[in-house]
């Protein structure tokens, strides 16, 4: 009976314990999803995530509007959505844009990200991708260059599609969970075309 007594403390302890680290880790996702975020912030350079197109698109609107001196689209999907813009506003694309899309997750993003804040002298930079994958980015971004100042500017591309919100919320928690995981434990492989598509 003491025995089992042990036991069932044992299990409610850990199981506390569990409950405590998921909180944690849910609060830091959704704090990472608007981190600093503002609509009027000014920063050395602008990276944007590829996935969905619109964030390539709303990344080439701030740094038209002055926001930042150079803009980077990292990622191997949206090279048609690079291609377009490239076509309408050659001007920003010559002086002021660069495009690498040799990535094929967001850890690979984060790297090349970090090479060209680099290569620039950067020392802040905005984020723009999907507002439920700003945390997973930050974090990738914040392991390769954890002294450069990173500003959230997250796209809500599911704003009118409510349905849709829950199951990607959820992929991308789990997907953020591994991340974590991954960098606390030294993990770094992610297996190959894991993370590509619209929703990387």
């Amino acid at each position: 009976m003491t025995s089992f007594v042990r036991l069932r403390g044992f299990v409610g302890g850990a199981g506390a314990i569990f409950l405590g680290v998921a909180l944690i880790v849910l609060l830091t996702f959704f704090a990472n999803v608007n981190r600093n975020a503002s609509d009027r912030i000014q920063t050395d350079g602008i990276i944007a995530f590829s996935g969905e197109p619109r964030r390539f698109a709303v990344a080439l609107s701030l740094l038209a509007d002055q926001r930042a001196q150079r803009l980077l689209l990292v990622g191997l999907d949206n090279g048609d959505v690079a291609a377009k813009l490239r076509h309408e506003r050659p001007d920003l694309f010559a002086c002021c844009v660069d495009v690498d899309g040799r990535s094929r997750t967001t850890r690979e993003d984060a790297r090349l990200a970090a090479s060209w804040v680099r290569d620039h002298s950067l020392r802040s930079i905005t984020v723009v991708t999907d507002k439920y994958h700003m945390p997973r980015a930050l974090l990738e971004l914040d392991a390769v260059m954890p002294d450069v100042e990173k500003i959230a500017y997250p796209v809500d591309v599911q704003a009118y599609d409510h349905a849709a919100q829950l199951p990607w919320l959820g992929r991308e928690f789990a997907k953020f969970l591994a991340s974590a995981a991954a960098h606390l434990f030294g993990f770094h492989a992610t297996p190959h075309g894991t993370e590509r598509g619209t929703q990387k």
